[in-house]
């Protein structure tokens, strides 16, 4: 045996068992933190908007209801009083 005989067999198992390795870890799974970050951006986004809605909106003022008058709706009914 010649001393490049055997670099060339420990060149190839030292490839081979790189190979193996390679092989035999886990497969890394793509980030998936953009996504998440989007929405909760555009939640965060609707939320502020929503807020500033509410807090900017004119108050709600209704009306009292009129106050019936007898004949308005139909002739009074007997004994009511008024």
């Amino acid at each position: 045996m010649h001393l490049t005989d055997e670099l060339s067999r420990d060149e190839a198992f030292a490839r081979a068992m790189a190979r193996a390795r390679a092989y035999l870890q886990a497969p890394t799974a793509p980030s998936l933190v953009l996504p998440a970050l989007g929405a909760a951006a555009f939640f965060a986004f609707c939320s502020i908007l929503f807020a500033t809605v509410a807090i900017t909106s004119p108050a709600l003022t209704l009306d009292p209801a009129p106050k019936a008058t007898p004949g308005a709706f139909g002739p009074p009914l007997a004994g009511s009083v008024d």
